[in-house]
């Protein structure tokens, strides 16, 4: 389940969709959460495969897969950062 404060961010970004959208990106929120649980969330190591996770475009809402990013001969980086 994700954090109160990732939800509070999510739903800021989210308002202007309808109510249904908005529950289903919720849930999809909720399953990708599920999925890095089951994988072993924590135990990330730089140089380690990251599971193919399902990602939504905020700006449209369509789905894509991590791995939609990736361009040849560009290393794909994730950053985990604060925005705060």
């Amino acid at each position: 389940m994700p954090s109160l404060a990732k939800k509070a961010m999510l739903y800021v970004v989210t308002w202007r969709l309808p109510s249904d959208e908005r529950r289903r990106i919720f849930n999809q929120l909720d399953q990708v959460d599920a999925e890095q649980d089951a994988a072993g969330r924590g135990k990330a190591a730089e140089g380690a495969v990251v599971p193919d996770c399902t990602l939504i475009n905020l700006a449209d809402g369509k789905e894509l897969k991590l791995r939609d990013l990736e361009k040849s001969g560009r290393p794909l980086v994730l950053n985990f950062g604060s925005c705060s």
